[in-house]
């Protein structure tokens, strides 16, 4: 049994030469509250075009090749899905424009990622910030959020992983994860400032 956590992380960083993964990333989300019908309101969910594609690399170390998040069309999917859960009618869009026929504007502007890595800790850090507008386009509410999502397991655990075939897989697996849950918390917490302002 391997037991310090240094050369585990060596082990792991050398695994990581020459190989390029997607980390597979959610597009759903169940919110967890209970509505008897949903909000008689349009919503438009804005992000710009950029970031509505953004896509994440992230490298263990300069040696390795990316680990690649699709984080931005993953994101937008997800919170088009939670909106649609809870409002008549949700439309996406890149700007502004037009926000005038809606009831409520939600606008993204994602800040930064941060991801931690060793044997025993994978984690994102996500950056988001919300700015809602209504009808007549003055802002009602600004969400600013920094959620850390972290995947731990204990030093025996990971050092099964690193001796198996399967432990890139597990890295690649449990990032997405973090990631996923970054975003439902990042997502969570601006649906809750749109519900106290009903």
């Amino acid at each position: 049994m391997i037991k310090n956590e240094g050369i585990l992380f060596l082990l792991l960083s050398f695994m990581l030469v020459g190989c390029s993964h997607i980390v597979p990333l959610r597009h759903d989300m169940m919110i967890d509250k209970t509505l008897e019908q949903k909000i008689d309101q349009r919503v438009l969910l804005v992000i710009s075009a950029e970031q509505a594609k953004l896509v994440t690399r992230y490298k263990i170390n300069p040696l390795s090749n990316s680990i690649i998040f699709e984080g931005g069309a993953a994101f937008k999917d997800m919170f088009t899905d939670t909106l649609n859960q809870i409002y008549r009618e949700v439309k996406f869009a890149n700007t502004l424009a037009g926000s005038q026929n809606y009831d409520i504007a939600v606008e993204v502007d994602f800040k930064n990622a941060y991801f931690k890595v060793s044997p025993t800790i994978k984690s994102v850090q996500l950056k988001i910030d919300y700015t809602i507008f209504d009808r007549q386009g003055k802002k009602t509410g600004f969400v600013q959020t920094n959620v850390l999502s972290e995947n731990k397991v204990s030093k025996g655990t990971a050092a099964k992983r690193i001796l198996i075939p399967l432990s890139y897989g597990n890295l690649v697996g449990d990032l997405g994860e973090a990631w996923d849950k970054a975003s439902e918390e990042s997502i969570g917490l601006v649906i809750d400032k749109l519900l106290l302002n009903q």
